[in-house]
């Protein structure tokens, strides 16, 4: 496990999220990733592929969503990992998160303390041979803090000329009275973290 930013995480100042956050993606896709028999069983909106992304490492299941819905429009058309149809159009659906351990990385003063720059922040993670740096605090803050989510600068909106910012959350690290809940179309909820199917934080 790397030593980089533990000593650092105890310290930093964190914030507490309380809205709604949003997600587009290929519809066909998330059902064919997510569902289990049976098979019309309705596809898992809080699904997580366990793939490697900005802020995680292989194996480290984490929700990416984003503060608005043209933020996350602008990520869902960026060149996908392992997307098979970058034409399918998607679907943006919301989930209301209340979480309150958050390290906000769209403040200077955090990302000083932890020794980044926005050249680390964008820095490209599909091709590198080794784990960038926010792929490291991502894995620092899932196995060794009790951190839930990092709230970050989206790189999609500004190259689409815009200011976004999306929101990645660690499931494992989601526990009570930390909630993520997927409502249903009758308004009640659908689908929530943390779950019984999962152990809270270690």
């Amino acid at each position: 496990m790397p030593d980089r930013f533990v000593k650092e995480l105890l310290s930093v100042p964190t914030i507490s999220i309380r809205k709604w956050l949003f997600r587009a993606v290929p519809f066909f896709t998330l059902l064919k990733e997510s569902r289990q028999p049976p098979l019309l069983a309705p596809p898992d909106w809080l699904f997580t592929s366990g793939r490697r992304n900005r802020f995680n490492t292989r194996d480290l299941h984490c929700l990416y969503l984003s503060e608005d819905e043209t933020t996350a429009l602008s990520e869902q058309r960026r060149p996908l990992v392992g997307q098979d149809d970058p034409t399918e159009h998607p679907v943006i659906f919301r989930v209301e998160v209340n979480l309150h351990r958050v390290l906000d990385l769209t403040e200077t003063i955090v990302c000083m303390a932890l020794g980044l720059d926005l050249g680390d922040l964008e820095a490209p993670w599909v091709k590198a041979r080794t784990p960038t740096a926010t792929q490291i605090l991502g894995q620092v803050v899932a196995m060794r803090s009790d951190i839930s989510a990092i709230r970050f600068p989206s790189a999609a909106a500004k190259e689409s000329s815009t200011v976004g910012v999306n929101v990645v959350i660690y499931r494992d690290q989601v526990a009570s009275p930390d909630k993520v809940t997927f409502y249903g179309r009758d308004g009640k909820p659908a689908q929530s973290w943390p779950s019984q199917r999962l152990k809270g934080r270690k």
